[in-house]
């Protein structure tokens, strides 16, 4: 009998490849959750000072970002009650210190109860309404003349589906009144992330 060690099983090494290739792709993964992140706060221009509505506000990353940008307000809205759990544990300092507050719900913020903010994101909240243009009217009630809004939506279609997304809200939001529109679209593996940008008339 020889008594060289014998080699692995192929199955086995299969297996650590399978589990090392899973840690790469998970690690891909959340590098890429956090450039997109990273994205959606840097088209909102977050300036210190800033008073931020965001609509769809999820576990809280957003939040975070715009916390530490500087903006002294900031209100987050989730229908998801868990979500916004995993948002006060991320963000409970902020919470502790009047910066941030935590509210149920998305849509029904505009139903009164806002204080004035000048920068609004939606994410995954406004693409499937009836009346677009009137959340959107209803939007600009909120905001400070010269605020900007952000209609983020996970679009889950190549490039150009998305943009075509994003120029359909466009146009509902030149209709409801807000100017300087355009449309920013990030391509992902699956699908795209895509915004629309406007302002409200100063």
């Amino acid at each position: 009998m020889s008594d060289f060690p014998r080699a692995a099983p192929s199955h086995c090494l299969s297996g650590q490849l399978r589990t090392l290739l899973g840690i790469s792709v998970q690690r891909t993964s959340c590098v890429f959750r956090w450039q997109q992140h990273y994205w959606l706060t840097a088209l909102l221009d977050v300036q210190p000072g800033d008073r931020i509505l965001v609509l769809g506000c999820g576990s809280g990353l957003e939040l975070s970002l715009c916390l530490a940008y500087g903006a002294s307000r900031v209100v987050g809205f989730d229908p998801w009650l868990v979500k916004l759990a995993i948002a006060y544990r991320r963000n409970r300092a902020a919470c502790l210190l009047g910066r941030l507050s935590l509210r149920h719900g998305a849509l029904e913020a505009l139903s009164g109860g806002i204080e004035p903010v000048n920068k609004v994101l939606c994410i995954n909240t406004v693409e499937d309404v009836e009346n677009r243009i009137g959340i959107l009217r209803r939007l600009s009630d909120v905001i400070a003349a010269g605020g900007r809004i952000i209609i983020a939506t996970d679009a889950q279609a190549s490039l150009g589906g998305a943009t075509a997304l994003g120029e359909d809200t466009r146009l509902d939001m030149i209709g409801a009144g807000w100017t300087g529109t355009r449309v920013e679209a990030l391509p992902r593996r699956r699908g795209s992330l895509v915004c629309t940008i406007g302002h409200r008339r100063r």
